[in-house]
């Protein structure tokens, strides 16, 4: 928005955008479908209008260098590259919304995630082939700015809606994951139960919802825009530390699982991936640990706290934690049938 009313606080959009598509999903899985296809749409036209006549005006002088601020610099630029994929994580964390989720989930993921790599590389061929390296990484709004060099201010302004739309879709997915996290930790007991409460009329987890939206409103309006990225990176990095590490000892630990899959592939592939995953997410995330050390620490401790009084909870309820992980076990293998 800043693009369109210049001057104006972005954080002040950034509030009323959480609170618009919190509300969104607080009615219903239905009003994020139709909402998420609308942007999806506009985001489409906008990157045809920027990327066709684009590649005809592009300079390939400008990629000389290739690498201006050699390897090292690529590397530090890397982590940031992961919150453009982070939205596929909600097509997991709606499994449980979805119909017949273990055939169409992985489809879709793959065909998005090629997808999505397209086009960003078409996009950043794009910018980066008419303006130079420098004047887009001190641009608030770097397609926009790189399409008024071969558009008329009506191209750059559709191309500037379109880039708020990439960003809406993601904030709309992530808004969506944190809340059906907490519901799920909470209605398996490890969390406390009164995050799994669904509203009565929507259907949704409002609790959930709300507070989610609460900590990442707060989030917004402390410190700087790099400390939020870095502090949402850390989160996205041990997210796939640990999924890493789940890859590795899937065969060992839950061989019945393993066996079930119906994407089966051999064991040492698991091994390679999981730790290719494990030692890859630790690099990028010794990059920025350093920035929100403190925060992290603060985060993993309050975070342990609530899963041991969540599961304490449970256990003086006498939750059957062994018997819930074997009716998520059946669901599966019923799904995979």
């Amino acid at each position: 928005m800043t693009f369109f009313i210049p001057g104006t606080d972005p954080r002040l959009w950034a509030t009323i955008t959480m609170v618009f598509f919190y509300g969104i999903n607080l009615f219903g899985i239905r009003h994020y479908g139709h909402i998420q296809t609308a942007m999806l749409a506009v985001l489409i036209f906008s990157i045809l209008v920027l990327v066709i006549p684009g590649l005809f005006a592009v300079d390939l002088s400008y990629y000389d260098p290739m690498l201006p601020k050699g390897f090292n610099g690529l590397l530090k630029a890397m982590p940031m590259l992961f919150f453009s994929y982070a939205g596929f994580e909600t097509l997991a964390q709606v499994a449980g919304e979805t119909k017949n989720p273990t055939k169409t989930l992985p489809m879709i993921f793959v065909k998005g995630v090629l997808a999505s790599v397209f086009i960003f590389f078409f996009m950043a061929f794009v910018a980066f082939g008419v303006l130079p390296a420098d004047t887009l990484a001190q641009s608030q709004s770097a397609m926009a700015d790189a399409s008024a060099v071969y558009l008329p201010p009506w191209g750059s302004n559709i191309v500037a809606i379109g880039a708020m739309s990439a960003f809406l879709t993601s904030i709309n997915g992530s808004i969506l994951v944190p809340s059906r996290m907490l519901f799920v930790f909470s209605e398996d007991r490890l969390l406390p139960t009164f995050l799994a409460a669904i509203h009565p009329k929507w259907r949704t987890p409002h609790v959930s919802l709300i507070i989610s939206g609460i900590i990442c409103t707060g989030l917004v309006w402390s410190k700087s825009a790099y400390f939020l990225m870095s502090t949402g990176l850390i989160g996205i990095f041990i997210i796939y530390i640990i999924q890493g590490l789940a890859l590795i000892a899937m065969p060992t630990i839950n061989k019945p699982l393993y066996e079930s899959a119906g994407f089966k592939p051999p064991v040492w592939v698991l091994y390679l991936l999981g730790g290719i995953t494990v030692l890859s997410m630790g690099f990028f995330m010794a990059q920025i640990i350093a920035d929100v050390f403190l925060w992290t620490l603060g985060g993993v401790f309050l975070g342990t706290l609530v899963y041991f009084l969540g599961r304490s909870a449970g256990k003086k309820e006498g939750f059957d934690y062994e018997a819930c992980m074997a009716k998520d076990f059946q669901l599966v293998e019923q799904e995979t049938v």
